[in-house]
């Protein structure tokens, strides 16, 4: 543990410092501390991964510029798209002069059991933080930067359960910026306002409360963080870990979180959560075959002989291994593709039937276009007429 006594700050003034992650809580943090302590020109960049469905799957999709003044650019643009990138940075240069220095501060955050996951919720969140230091390093691989700094997490040496893509990610970011000499990597510890965690695990009393304590107590403020932050831009040592504790017990107490632990915390909640179910109040009984099967799935899974329709999946202790189950009886029943966040989106019976009901309705409008279209082929020009004819008369 290396602790840095506050000196001097050393970054240029004036300089030109490009930000991806702008619209995150750290990436706005850094940028008023830029612009305020050095007198940065600041060039933002928001919209992570892929702008939209749409321009997403436009291979010649243009960054959008948001905002020009004389002091910031702002645009909306693909991180890991080079093509875009570029394109922000030759409109920087253009307005501003080179660019001077890089702050990384993409922000996405995956959760859930590795086995849940799949290529494209895994790739949602290594492809901002990955890819993204690449192609700004590929699309400034000409310019000499006074630092490329790289804002990652104490994940990154933590772990946790739940947290592969998290870990994976900021493992990448620590060796990235070990292997160039301009390049700083600042592992955050808790930050104040930072309550994702909890949110993750609302459902599992103890370990909600934990949480929310750790951050009460040891979490930083944005200033305190942005203090932590001029010291290691004066330092500059390849990776930085920014703790308001002890950061050797932090690793320690990370060591005897187990899966075996934190299972053992879901099954108590959801054990707590059904003491009063069956006799809920406001019950309301399955109203189709649907509800009624999809209602016996979750009678099976939580142990309730009358689960309601209202019931919340999380409010009856609803956890992984239990969304596990569900996801694979719900697939093999109705023969379609269940993601597990199907859950977080549809957290009742009620719910969950209307989304199999409209996935139904959508795949039969799909085999009737499909059976038409087959027809339509096999029709001559005349036989085609004669049957739009028919159809406009009925």
């Amino acid at each position: 543990e290396v602790r840095l006594p506050k000196r001097d700050i050393s970054i240029r003034k004036q300089g030109v410092v490009l930000i991806s992650g702008a619209d995150t809580p750290n990436g706005r943090a850094v940028a008023d501390y830029l612009e305020h302590t050095a007198e940065s020109k600041l060039v933002l960049i928001e919209g992570g991964a892929g702008l939209s469905d749409g321009e997403a799957s436009n291979s010649s999709a243009q960054p959008q510029a948001l905002q020009i003044a004389s002091d910031r650019m702002s645009f909306r643009a693909d991180i890991t798209d080079l093509e875009q990138i570029q394109q922000v940075v030759q409109l920087a240069t253009d307005h501003f002069g080179e660019i001077t220095a890089v702050v990384h501060a993409e922000d996405p955050r995956g959760t859930g059991m590795l086995q849940l996951k799949t290529k494209e919720t895994i790739a949602s969140i290594l492809d901002r933080k990955v890819k993204g230091a690449l192609v700004l390093a590929e699309a400034l691989a000409d310019r000499t930067l006074d630092f490329f700094l790289l804002f990652n997490s104490t994940v990154a040496a933590t772990g946790g359960f739940g947290q592969s893509d998290n870990c994976a990610a900021g493992t990448f970011l620590d060796a990235f910026a070990s292997a160039r000499p301009d390049a700083y990597s600042i592992n955050w510890g808790i930050w104040q306002w930072d309550d994702w965690q909890e949110q993750q695990l609302a459902g599992v009393a103890e370990l909600h409360q934990q949480l929310r304590a750790a951050r009460e107590t040891f979490g930083m403020t944005v200033e305190e963080g942005m203090e932590a932050l001029s010291r290691a831009l004066t330092y500059r040592l390849p990776q930085t870990v920014v703790s308001t504790q002890d950061f050797h017990q932090v690793l320690l107490a990370s060591k005897s979180f187990t899966a075996a632990g934190f299972l053992q915390a879901l099954e108590e909640s959801r054990q707590a959560a059904l003491a009063n179910a069956d006799q809920a109040a406001d019950y309301v009984a399955p109203r189709s075959d649907l509800e009624s099967v999809i209602a016996g799935f979750w009678s099976e899974l939580f142990g309730v002989k009358q689960p309601s329709v209202h019931a919340d999946f999380f409010d009856l202790g609803g956890n992984s291994l239990v969304a596990i189950q569900l996801v694979t009886r719900m697939r093999k029943q109705f023969g379609m593709e269940f993601p597990i966040n199907t859950i977080f989106e549809s957290p009742t019976i009620e719910s969950l039937a209307q989304m199999v009901e409209a996935n139904q309705l959508g795949q039969e409008k799909l085999d009737a276009l499909d059976e038409l279209l087959k027809q339509i082929e096999g029709m001559s020009g005349d036989e085609l007429l004669a049957k739009m004819l028919e159809e406009e008369t009925k």
